[in-house]
């Protein structure tokens, strides 16, 4: 089985690069009826991008330890000098040690967090966000882990998860979900009775400093037919239709 994985995930990571673009060839104008999501590559920590075709953009998380210029060089290289809003969807470093750093740079009208703090915004279980006109966001779990956020934009569902699912958060929205962001940078498997309701076509796994993804979860990911993008190496963009994705790998 390891070697039948091992195959598939060479055969993956072919494909992507045939795919590959870079951070400026995606920077592109986007029409009202698309979205773009975009998960930075960083050292260390998560970030993540949603911009809407009406000019709107929201940061989710801002990295890790030591990786603050290096996502504000994506963002620039993306010609992203604002946002609307900027998202934390875990209170640990990896999440949030950037926080300061840029709302100080990029302005942010609003600052949702998982915790009371002065000048922000609490997040609350099924709370939704009306930060787009197009890109509708909900939170679908609150724990005192983290949140899950639901991201639909026309048909499409993205799961973007900082905390474990459970079966019995398990409901009728998060049934058919093209895309998930794994929790915990996938340092164990997720629950089957979770990958049948939502049944993914594909995964992103963020990259933990001196760490590497389970290798039972990667396994579990393939036995599913779900596309494994790992951010150790490249960025990776989700182009968003009312009916359809791309995914794009994004080398440094």
């Amino acid at each position: 089985m390891k070697r039948v994985l091992f195959v598939l995930l060479l055969l993956l990571s072919i494909t992507n690069v045939g795919n590959a673009a870079s951070l400026q060839d995606i920077n592109v104008q986007l029409n009202q009826k698309e979205a773009l999501i975009t998960f930075f590559h960083l050292k260390n920590g998560e970030a993540t991008l949603l911009q809407d075709g009406f000019g709107k953009a929201i940061l989710v998380n801002t990295g890790g330890e030591g990786s603050s210029r290096e996502l504000y060089s994506h963002l620039r290289a993306m010609d992203v000098n604002r946002v609307d809003a900027i998202i934390v969807t875990k209170e640990e470093s990896p999440y949030n040690a950037n926080i300061s750093y840029f709302c100080k740079r990029l302005h942010p009208e609003q600052v949702y967090r998982t915790v009371p703090k002065d000048g922000v915004t609490l997040l609350k279980d099924q709370q939704s966000l009306p930060l787009s006109t197009k890109l509708h966001l909900q939170i679908v779990k609150k724990s005192s882990d983290g949140v899950n956020l639901l991201i639909q934009f026309g048909q499409i569902k993205l799961l973007y998860m900082s905390t474990d699912p459970s079966d019995e958060n398990l409901q009728q929205p998060l049934q058919k979900v093209s895309i998930i962001k794994v929790p915990h940078f996938g340092e164990k498997p997720l629950g089957e009775p979770f990958l049948k309701m939502t049944d993914p076509h594909a995964a992103i796994i963020f990259h933990q400093r001196q760490s590497q993804p389970n290798a039972e979860l990667l396994e579990q990911l393939s036995e599913h037919w779900i596309d494994v993008y790992q951010l150790a190496y490249v960025s990776v963009a989700v182009k968003l239709k009312e009916d359809t994705y791309q995914l794009i790998t994004l080398p440094k």
